[in-house]
């Protein structure tokens, strides 16, 4: 692979991780821009499709032909979907995490050859580890067998990939926000955190993208604490997020919470009223990855699909 073929892969991956796409899109994207294009910026179409241009190909009704030449910007589109009608995203798709990788692929590029995407599966899931500091499950051609439950999240120290140490559990005097007669609360205590950036499109450095949450303005080194109960599935650095905790509740829920300061949280169940670790995000400090100021970025994922998170703490009691 050439120099100029892993920067584009890297602007798929660094495009996906700020519209929140997870590994398994990001190896999607990848494979899907390698049969198009052979990971080259193309500015010129085919037969078939004269007016298809940039790393997926993507024609006319999909964007601007400024945005589609943009590696990231055609990146989003491929992640969000076109401007026209009937150009689906892959984060459009229902059901996309649990089919093979090659037909989702397909179903947002429509090829005429579908299984052609499958013969780089291997290469894009390796390009993507190399590219994102993760231990994200791999993507894999299936879904999953039914798990009967995560590893146990259990009290005591431990070592992130960051070499931090770790602890989870309840601390006197530390706790969350009112627990909601569902179970939630807000991830940081009342009074210390001010509503800043919220989830929603919006356009930045030219290109459309997704907010995929909330952002609390908040000091760093404040605890935050789960929304509600659940089973921690990752903690660690994760690009763009910085240091990253997810939860994953019932019901194919989970929640983020990104550039973190200090990660205290392994994979297994986390109590509410839990520390998972304390906030951060001053531009350049570890863990902050692509933050610019001290903040909690706060994700609910319903089927690893973001959704704006005031509504649905509303909705559970637990208002931010």
């Amino acid at each position: 692979m050439r120099a100029q073929q892993w920067a584009n892969a890297a602007a798929i991956v660094t495009q996906g991780t700020a519209d929140g796409v997870p590994v398994r899109g990001l190896v999607i994207a990848v494979m899907t821009a390698r049969q198009e294009s052979s990971l080259i910026n193309v500015a010129y179409g085919d037969t078939a499709g004269p007016d298809s241009r940039g790393l997926f190909q993507q024609r006319d009704p999909w964007g601007p032909l400024a945005v589609r030449m943009n590696p990231r910007g055609a990146a989003h589109l491929f992640f969000t979907g076109g401007h026209a009608a009937g150009t689906p995203g892959l984060l459009d798709l229902p059901g996309w995490t649990s089919i093979p990788l090659w037909q989702a692929a397909n179903r947002v590029q429509r090829s005429a050859f579908p299984t052609a995407y499958a013969r780089w599966q291997t290469l894009a899931t390796t390009m993507v580890a190399t590219l994102v500091e993760t231990t994200e499950p791999p993507a894999s051609s299936s879904p999953a067998p039914p798990s009967t439950g995560p590893p146990t999240m259990q009290e005591g120290p431990d070592t992130d990939p960051a070499g931090l140490v770790c602890t989870t559990g309840p601390v006197p005097g530390e706790a969350g926000g009112a627990v909601g007669a569902s179970g939630w609360a807000a991830p940081v205590a009342a009074g210390r955190y001010t509503l800043s950036s919220p989830f929603g499109m919006r356009t930045l450095e030219g290109v459309r993208r997704l907010h995929a949450g909330q952002d609390l303005a908040v000091a760093v080194g404040t605890p935050v604490h789960p929304a509600a109960a659940g089973n921690g599935v990752f903690a660690g650095n994760a690009s763009g997020y910085g240091y990253l905790g997810t939860i994953q509740h019932p019901d194919g829920v989970s929640t983020r919470y990104a550039h973190l300061s200090v990660i205290r949280a392994r994979p297994g169940p986390v109590a509410a009223g839990a520390i998972i670790g304390l906030s951060g995000g001053a531009r350049g400090a570890p863990g902050a990855g692509h933050s610019t100021g001290p903040h909690l970025h706060f994700e609910v994922r319903r089927r690893d699909v973001p959704i704006d998170p005031l509504p649905w703490m509303r909705v559970h009691a637990a208002p931010l």
